[in-house]
């Protein structure tokens, strides 16, 4: 859809679906990983104000994050709304309904969890996002998994996606004993995993 450069003046059609997502889609989920942009327009701040390197780069990636956005709500067009925007470290979640339909998502819940070092680190981890859409529920997961090869990287991808998903619990407000066994993975009719899950 969107080219690697990330600029494009139409939405380009997919094998067997209309040229106009509006058409087609009723929901567009756009999940990103390693999204951290270190170029942009000049970033203007007072000039006794002390900023640190991170301050820059993330009032850069502020930018071009909003830029982004400006792009996929360019190319959609007039047909689309964006009901939710998520940041967690290098990650992004957007979610985007058509207009004709926004008035039956509703209950939109955002969870989430940092799997890099020690589990607080940001580079790692996933973004959970779930809504009804009239009386379905559809959730997304978003993640960026431990790399490398071997029986040992494998164990901790399997690990942050159990964390990640475990953190989604305080996405219920359950007075249940068992909620520490409700997640997005048995509490939703559809769910959908994207990301760079390197398996």
């Amino acid at each position: 859809w969107i080219p690697s450069n990330g600029e494009c003046s139409a939405v380009n059609a997919l094998d067997n679906v209309p040229s106009m997502p509006h058409t087609y889609f009723d929901v567009i989920a756009i999940g990103m990983q390693e999204a951290t942009w270190k170029e942009g327009n000049a970033v203007s701040f007072k000039s006794n104000e002390f900023l640190t390197e991170e301050d820059v780069f993330l009032s850069l990636d502020n930018q071009n994050l909003a830029r982004f956005r400006g792009i996929i709500s360019t190319i959609l067009g007039e047909y689309y709304s964006e009901l939710h925007a998520e940041t967690r470290g290098q990650m992004r979640f957007l979610l985007w309904a058509r207009n004709g339909v926004i008035d039956f998502i509703h209950d939109i819940k955002i969870s989430g969890a940092n799997t890099g070092v020690g589990n607080v680190l940001a580079n790692k981890g996933g973004i959970v996002t779930s809504f009804n859409f009239n009386q379905t529920r559809i959730s997304f997961l978003s993640a960026h998994l431990a790399a490398h090869e071997g029986e040992t990287y494998y164990k901790t991808r399997c690990e942050n996606i159990q964390k990640i998903l475990e953190d989604s619990t305080n996405m219920f407000d359950l007075s249940s004993d068992n909620v520490e066994y409700i997640d997005v993975t048995v509490s939703s009719h559809h769910m959908f995993v994207m990301g760079d899950l390197n398996f």
